[in-house]
């Protein structure tokens, strides 16, 4: 936890308890909710689609570049570059977008809602392509 806080000092992603130094609670919000907006309220359903078939295609190439290396250090750093790709081109992740939309509703951001933050999980990736792929190659043919 120390080393946690130690570094979000130093990075100014806080600020030191009675010193009123690091971001601001204010800057914090603002950040949270042009995400937010972003990610919830400005795009469309094509555009999150795309958005995120370019996220999980990065994703699948760095796991795949992952299982070709043979040592620890060239899997660390077979995997960063995809992920750093895909968070650099703003691509659309699932998981990052379940942290990021509630947080800024819980934050109060005004105009989103649970309908925009659904919308943007648009879970046709992994209904369509792993769930129902996994139910064609194992389950299909059960006859129980």
């Amino acid at each position: 936890m120390f080393v946690a806080y130690f570094l979000a000092v130093q990075s100014g992603v806080i600020g030191d308890v009675g010193t009123g130094a690091g971001t601001s609670g204010g800057m914090a919000y603002e950040r949270l909710a042009g995400i937010a907006e972003a990610k919830g309220m400005h795009e469309s359903n094509w555009q999150i689609f795309l958005r995120a078939v370019g996220c999980n295609w990065l994703v699948c190439l760095a796991v795949w570049m992952s299982l070709a290396a043979d040592t620890l250090s060239g899997k660390i750093l077979v995997i960063f570059f995809p992920i750093m790709a895909f968070v650099a081109m703003g691509f659309d992740h699932v998981v990052a977008s379940m942290f990021f939309l509630p947080a800024a509703i819980f934050a109060g951001v005004p105009g989103l809602g649970w309908d925009d933050t659904l919308r943007n999980w648009l879970l046709a990736g992994a209904v369509i392509f792993v769930a129902t792929s996994y139910w064609y190659m194992y389950l299909r043919d059960d006859s129980k």
